[in-house]
């Protein structure tokens, strides 16, 4: 019961910090524009 315990608190704290992390995480946004042009044979499928 004891490991049980230890692996749901575990469990539990990962989730909260990953959590924190992508909340105070400033993801850089891409330094260049990407424009791909899909044919139309390609989705005529």
């Amino acid at each position: 019961m004891r490991i049980l315990n230890f692996i749901i608190v575990g469990a539990l704290l990962l989730l909260f910090g990953g959590g924190l992390l992508l909340a105070a995480w400033e993801i850089p946004v891409p330094a260049i524009d990407i424009e791909r042009t899909i044919s139309n044979d390609w989705l005529s499928r």
